[in-house]
């Protein structure tokens, strides 16, 4: 009798499987034809997500854009083929054209069909997830999807989590996952994933070691999405190379099917639009006012005369017209023009001059500028770039672009006594973790760096002045100093949410990568040509204040080899 009751009970637990393996392989052929087709969905009118006009849930009816990015992003040969494979994808657009919610989708319907992990990244964390999963966040677009997803076509059991560390995780699978992660360059070194979608790409500080993390982690399957940010980062440098295996989008609102009612040529249509009239009698824009069109000659319709109205030109760029060079706002040289300053070719080393080297310190990282003053110009041969590095290193590379220059060992062996090497006064104070000063270490491999100490502005001031026609001498880059040129280009003040400057900032912005080299600029062109601009008052009290405290003989406890600069 026991053993029957044992055989019975196998019988019944088999008996269950099958039953189990039945309704599963129903549910599987009723949702197969959506498993190999991300837009199925969205042709049934299956989807709802949220309209702020009425407040409440429609049917979504996807623009082409956010098609066109779906099916760039899910490569759906590959689903035909029985895998889910996700391409490199580029997106660049103007603001309001529904990218996030297209990804926010896309996410969503791969963890339902080709359950995987995901990586999510944006430069604002709170834009990722706030705490309660709001329609406002990435997430939250998602949780909204999920809990109207229709349960006929496959709804997935999944567990939302928001706040500083936000995820999405399957209850039955724990390899398929969605988090997502701020302003963190190792935010993806330590996992893999088959995805990755990094919104405002533009705006990610540190941006080449957060690209060197992603390819690692997602080698197939980043989406790069964003309005432009000016062109000293690696979402603009994607642009440009566009490296082979990716796929380059441009979402423009003038391809916008309600964005662009009325489409013209401000200025063209004089006759039907009474603001075109404005631009060729010459009326004087005033954003109170419908006069005339802000901008003649460009593309403009009444929704874009809307949108601009209250906006600066550097937003305008940035948001709607995806202009990568007129789009970075509050920047701390404007003065300098590529035409103006930028030779045609390289600049060769000339024996005759002195060569003189800026240095600014740091691990993130330590960056100069080599150049030569001639009777006629100053000229900005190369620059050096060194990341996690102690003076060993610098020295290293450092002697190897002067070598490149075609300067002789003869002319470097001498170099402590030939060459003009100024630095960042913070140099001359010791380090905790060594007892000496930077400039000592750097003295013993034969670089004899100066330093004079200048409130920030002052010395900004003095680089601004030599880029402008006149006193003391012209600027001229070296093509080979491409690194200066984005610096000096993307180099910008901390701004406020509208994108001004901040009234009380008195230092450029120091959490991207362009700050470092410029600072080591203006060192050089200080000492050279001191700038008699008065400073603010509150930059004469910090510098009083640091000229009473510093001393080569203090012990410094803030900086360090690995000191973030």
């Amino acid at each position: 009798m026991r053993g029957e009751a044992a055989t019975l009970g196998r019988s019944g637990a088999e008996a269950m499987q099958t039953a189990r393996a039945a309704r599963d392989a129903i549910r599987s052929s009723a949702t197969e034809p959506y498993r190999l087709d991300p837009i199925l969905p969205l042709r049934e009118g299956r989807i709802r997500v949220w309209d702020p006009d009425t407040r409440s849930a429609i049917v979504w009816e996807p623009w082409a854009n956010q098609i066109d990015s779906i099916l760039a992003w899910i490569d759906v040969e590959a689903l035909a083929e029985g895998r889910l494979f996700l391409r490199n994808l580029h997106v660049e657009k103007s603001r309001q054209m529904g990218e996030t919610t297209a990804f926010a989708y896309a996410v969503l319907w791969i963890e339902t069909y080709w359950p995987s992990p995901i990586f999510v990244q944006h430069a604002d964390l709170d834009r990722v997830a706030d705490s309660g999963l709001t329609y406002n966040s990435f997430f939250g677009k998602i949780r909204f999807l999920h809990d109207l997803w229709p349960a006929e076509i496959g709804r997935p059991s999944l567990t939302f989590a928001g706040g500083n560390r936000p995820s999405i995780r399957h209850n039955s699978d724990r390899t398929a996952f969605v988090i997502g992660a701020g302003q963190s360059a190792d935010a993806a070194r330590t996992g893999r994933y088959t995805g990755a979608i990094i919104d405002e790409a533009a705006r990610i500080f540190h941006d080449q070691a957060t690209q060197a993390a992603l390819s690692s982690a997602v080698p197939n399957g980043q989406v790069q999405l964003s309005t432009p940010n000016g062109e000293g980062n690696v979402y603009f440098d994607l642009r440009e190379t566009r490296p082979r295996g990716w796929t380059f989008l441009r979402h423009h609102w003038t391809e916008h099917p309600l964005y662009a009612r009325g489409l013209h040529v401000a200025g063209a249509e004089p006759g039907p639009c009474h603001r075109c009239s404005g631009v060729v009698e010459e009326i004087a824009y005033d954003p109170h006012a419908d006069e005339t069109h802000r901008y003649p000659g460009r593309p403009t319709s009444p929704w874009y005369d809307e949108a601009v109205r209250e906006l600066t030109d550097e937003q305008v760029a940035q948001e709607l017209d995806i202009d990568y060079a007129a789009s970075l706002v509050a920047r701390v040289f404007p003065e300098f023009d590529e035409a103006l300053h930028v030779a045609p070719v390289e600049i060769a080393y000339d024996p005759a001059l002195r060569v003189e080297i800026a240095w600014d310190y740091g691990t993130a990282p330590t960056a100069g500028v080599i150049a030569q003053e001639s009777p006629w110009d100053l000229r900005v041969l190369a620059d050096f770039e060194v990341w996690d590095a102690t003076p060993e290193i610098v020295d290293s590379v450092l002697r190897t672009e002067l070598r490149a220059l075609g300067i002789d060992e003869r002319t470097l062996a001498l170099s402590a006594e030939s060459f003009l090497c100024v630095g960042d006064p913070s140099g001359e104070s010791k380090q905790l973790a060594t007892g000496r000063a930077l400039v000592a270490d750097y003295r013993a491999l034969g670089w004899a760096i100066v330093s004079q100490r200048a409130g920030v502005i002052q010395t900004i001031n003095s680089v601004r002045r030599l880029l402008r026609p006149g006193y003391p001498k012209p600027l001229v880059v070296s093509p080979r100093a491409w690194r200066f040129v984005k610096h000096i280009k993307a180099n910008r003040w901390p701004v406020d949410s509208r994108g001004h400057r901040k009234p009380d900032a008195t230092a450029p912005f120091n959490l991207d990568d362009h700050n470092h080299m410029m600072r080591a600029f203006a060192y050089l062109v200080h000492w050279k040509w001191p700038s008699e601009d008065p400073t603010t008052a509150l930059d004469e009290a910090r510098l009083r204040a640091q000229e009473e405290t510093a001393s080569s003989g203090r012990i410094d406890e803030g900086l360090s080899y690995d000191t973030q600069f």
